[in-house]
């Protein structure tokens, strides 16, 4: 007899880590597709506004937490992360804009980059006297150097966007880069938890002499996301052909988690100094 479907039940995050959003972009070939379906419903009434008026409103949001950023507001006797939250809008925006360069809309990116010279890597050629020079080169370097552009050996992101590669490869990529952007910028809101700090206190980047410790903080993540946000390991299950057996959800996680994102999660270790 098959067992019946497990409950699905929402449990308060014990990590502080928001949900694993990013297993959802392994539905899709692209995250700015998934982006814009997943907010279709909410957007929809703009499709009714002239683009002038969107323009403004976006404009007048972001008046609004600049505001909010140089002038902090307190919530629930806490002040708001209000620089927190702008960042990510900007760094949602160019990651949006960085895959479209990759689109059939390059030409209007770069258009649009062409018209505006306050875009931080944005550049052209000039003249200085007689010899022609970069300008925008001082303040882009400042910038890149700022973010550690291309500094950083932790990301090892090589699978993502190659058709060959496993899909357990490429959630494990995704997943090991989840962590480090957690470290970086504070995914948590609130009290740092137990887990946190665990994370924060992890050798980076990887390798095989600690990747035992990262992924026992890993996979104490993915046990909390299997309980609060099951669906969004469907298309792992499904990957395994786990769906149509008859296994207890105990053993379907075991073979999902503990068994094939665990040896792919190691792997990455071993590829991190070969």
């Amino acid at each position: 007899m098959k067992p019946s479907k497990r409950a699905s039940t929402k449990r308060k995050p014990q990590t502080g880590a928001p949900p694993a959003f990013f297993l959802k972009t392994l539905e899709v070939s692209a995250s700015v597709a998934l982006l814009i379906e997943d907010t279709r419903q909410r957007r929809e009434y703009l499709s009714l506004q002239p683009t002038k008026e969107i323009k403004h409103r976006i404009y007048l949001e972001l008046l609004e937490l600049a505001e909010r950023t140089a002038r902090i507001r307190t919530v629930n006797g806490k002040p708001e992360n209000a620089a927190v939250d702008l960042a990510g809008v900007a760094t949602l925006a160019a990651n949006i804009l960085e895959e479209l360069a990759a689109t059939d809309a390059k030409v209007e990116i770069t258009l649009a980059a062409a018209r505006k010279n306050c875009w931080p890597v944005n550049m052209r050629l000039g003249k200085k006297g007689r010899k022609v020079v970069l300008v925008g080169a001082k303040k882009t370097k400042a910038y890149l150097t700022r973010i550690k552009l291309g500094q950083n050996p932790t990301r090892l992101l090589q699978n993502l966007q190659n058709p060959e590669a496993s899909l357990f490869s490429k959630v494990a990529e995704l997943l090991y880069s989840a962590l480090l952007d957690y470290r970086e910028h504070g995914a948590w809101r609130g009290e740092v938890t137990k887990w946190a700090e665990k994370l924060l206190a992890l050798d980076v980047p990887i390798s095989p002499r600690n990747v035992d410790e990262w992924w026992s903080v890993a996979k104490t993540w993915m046990y909390e996301q299997w309980e609060a946000n099951h669906n969004y390991f469907n298309p792992l299950i499904e990957h395994l052909g786990l769906h149509d057996k008859a296994l207890f959800p105990s053993e379907v996680k075991r073979r999902v988690i503990d068994d094939s994102l665990k040896k792919s999660f190691k792997s990455l270790a071993i590829r991190s100094v070969s």
